[in-house]
């Protein structure tokens, strides 16, 4: 089983051409440590904790190192999908705010980053998954919660009471990978913004107040 776990992770690395993929191969590692722990002949102590300590410095090193990195973020595979969020917080920082929404690569590594001050979750246009929402008035909200990999609880009216502001991470251009949130889809659903912050790489930051988004009951799911 293991054998057919590694070669059909390998297969996807050969199809999709993509690096990032390797994220694959470490359940196929964890889980032959447990399978040789379970299976194996009775390991002598001091063979099985040496090993053990060894590793634990490598990891307290590495994460030593990681912490006091200034780029706490670095797309190491260089696909592109996810932004360096390091002008992002600041901007938001600056600007007091802590409450938003983002495409669902932007969303995480941003909350992630901001080591506390800002919570973002992921959203998805709808008319760019269901050909049905295309039929809806051009000037109808059709964002919603990006459900994978995340709470309901996060999209809870609640979740969001203590900003007076709510604010966008948008991007200007194409996506042909429907993950970002794209400034002029928003301006089309919301109306034009409170303010509308550009940063880098076509990267922007759009404020909207609290009751302009009122008419868009998708973004918000009931407590």
């Amino acid at each position: 089983m293991l054998l057919l776990i590694f070669v059909l992770d390998f297969s996807r690395i050969l199809v999709s051409k993509k690096s990032d993929i390797v994220r694959y191969f470490f359940p196929f590692f964890v889980y032959s440590i447990i399978l040789y722990a379970r299976n194996a002949p009775k390991i002598h102590t001091l063979a099985f904790l040496v090993p053990c300590i060894v590793s634990g410095f490598i990891v307290f090193g590495i994460w030593r190192v990681w912490g006091n990195q200034e780029i706490r973020f670095v797309d190491i595979f260089h696909l592109g999908h996810q932004i360096d969020t390091r002008e992002v917080n600041y901007v938001l920082l600056q600007h007091n705010l802590q409450y938003g929404y983002a495409g669902y690569w932007d969303a995480s590594v941003t909350t992630v980053n901001s080591a506390g001050h800002q919570t973002v979750r992921a959203l998805k246009n709808l008319k760019l998954f269901d050909e049905k929402h295309n039929e809806k008035p051009a000037n109808e909200c059709t964002f919603a919660p990006y459900l994978w990999l995340s709470k309901e609880s996060w999209y809870h009216r609640s979740e969001f009471s203590g900003g007076k502001s709510i604010f966008f991470i948008t991007h200007d251009g194409e996506d042909p990978n429907h993950a970002w949130i794209r400034h002029g889809d928003l301006v089309a659903s919301l109306g034009e913004p409170n303010q509308h912050y550009v940063l880098h790489d076509g990267v922007g930051i759009d404020v909207y107040s609290r009751d302009k988004l009122d008419g868009c009951n998708g973004l918000f799911l009931e407590d």
